[in-house]
């Protein structure tokens, strides 16, 4: 890897790593939900985010993901950058999310409807009120982090 100009971090601490894919989860907006219907019927759903530290937050209209998330929290989500193997081998970056999922509606907890909104930057008195829209609070539990040009190779955190 060093013969291709990639140098992997040493001495890495917990801190720091979580420091580092905060930093990466902060530059990009959009992932890949992954959950599973009662039926062990899989589905990614693409949809933007917006994250506070390591807890990430959605914002839905609703629909299959909800269902299947009041059914089973248990999710996985990945975010990856563009990425060309021929141009750049080495150039893979990208997280790996698995964790717990809430949904939350302004009738049943406004706090963490609120939350949400302050966290995404979307002004409740732009959404109509005659639509009950629902937010995906999401606590990873164990990310895997790939990033080998700022020296991560499959480095995991746990909470």
């Amino acid at each position: 890897m060093e013969a291709s100009g990639v140098k992997l971090k040493e001495n890495l601490t917990p801190e720091i790593a979580e420091q580092d894919i905060i930093k990466y989860l902060d530059e990009n907006n959009v992932l890949h939900l992954a959950t599973v219907s009662r039926n062990n019927e899989p589905r990614a759903t693409p949809i933007e985010y917006k994250n506070k530290g390591m807890t990430i937050y959605l914002f839905s209209e609703g629909g299959v993901k909800i269902t299947n998330i009041k059914n089973n929290p248990g999710v996985s989500l990945s975010i990856a950058s563009p990425y060309n193997r021929q141009k750049d081998y080495f150039g893979s970056k990208g997280v790996q999310v698995w964790g717990k999922a809430y949904v939350y509606t302004k009738k049943d907890n406004p706090e963490k409807y609120k939350e949400c909104l302050e966290v995404m930057k979307i002004k409740e008195e732009m959404l109509p009120d005659d639509y009950s829209f629902k937010v995906i609070i999401i606590e990873p539990e164990k990310v895997k982090y790939m990033a080998a040009r700022n020296g991560y190779w499959a480095v995991t955190w746990e909470k």
